[in-house]
């Protein structure tokens, strides 16, 4: 597995949870400690990541916290979420 397959997989399990133990990512997707850590590391810095200790946690993006998009735009968004 490449490092975009394995980032892809640790962000679905995130938004699916929102929080998970570390312990739990290692066991759930079979990556090594050090691997694991530098990939949440690299999801940390684009923003959508919180690190704590033994704990990541998924951030919704600023923009998409906002209400005010039309069902137009929100299914737009889906759709091109889901490529």
């Amino acid at each position: 597995m490449n490092a975009d397959e394995r980032r892809k997989k640790l962000m679905d399990i995130l938004m699916e949870v929102g929080k998970v133990r570390v312990s739990d990512l290692i066991d759930q997707t079979g990556i090594s400690p050090a691997t694991l850590r530098r990939d949440l590391s690299f999801l940390e810095s684009t923003g959508y990541v919180d690190r704590t200790h033994g704990y990541a946690r998924y951030l919704q993006p600023d923009m998409i916290k906002q209400e005010n998009f039309s069902p137009e735009i929100r299914r737009i968004a889906k759709v091109a979420a889901s490529l």
